[in-house]
């Protein structure tokens, strides 16, 4: 509600279970779709120059009232590939699924002749 900005168009591939978590009390703020291995010239996903590979988790970041934090904690635990990181208004932490330290690339690269890139990470510290 406060964005002025549009969509990105990787978004439109999740955006109706975006609007089913907005309309559930999840506050979306933030979002990307998976990617695995598309190449990096794609007009939607490709960043980062020819000839390479990219890579996104797909990952949701968003406001939640403690009932469906609890919700939330429950589906991360009924599921084990996924990770859950969240900090209450007092600060206490919620996770499931994290290990000590926690930091994770969410977006990376494959390109010739170069490291692998990771423009996106999480960071538990961040917050």
């Amino acid at each position: 509600p406060w964005c002025e900005t549009p969509l990105q168009p990787e978004s439109f591939l999740i955006q109706p279970q975006l609007v089913q978590l907005n309309r559930g009390g999840f506050l979306t703020i933030n979002s990307q779709p998976s990617v695995n291995g598309i190449s990096s010239s794609n007009p939607t996903f490709g960043w980062g120059g020819r000839g390479g590979y990219v890579y996104q988790k797909a990952y949701v970041e968003c406001f939640v009232n403690p009932e469906n934090a609890q919700k939330l904690l429950q589906t991360v635990n009924d599921n084990p590939s996924m990770n859950l990181y969240g900090i209450n208004s007092s600060g206490k932490e919620i996770n499931a699924g994290i290990t000590e330290g926690g930091t994770t690339a969410l977006t990376w690269g494959v390109f010739p002749n170069r490291e692998i890139v990771q423009p996106t990470v999480f960071d538990p510290q961040a917050f």
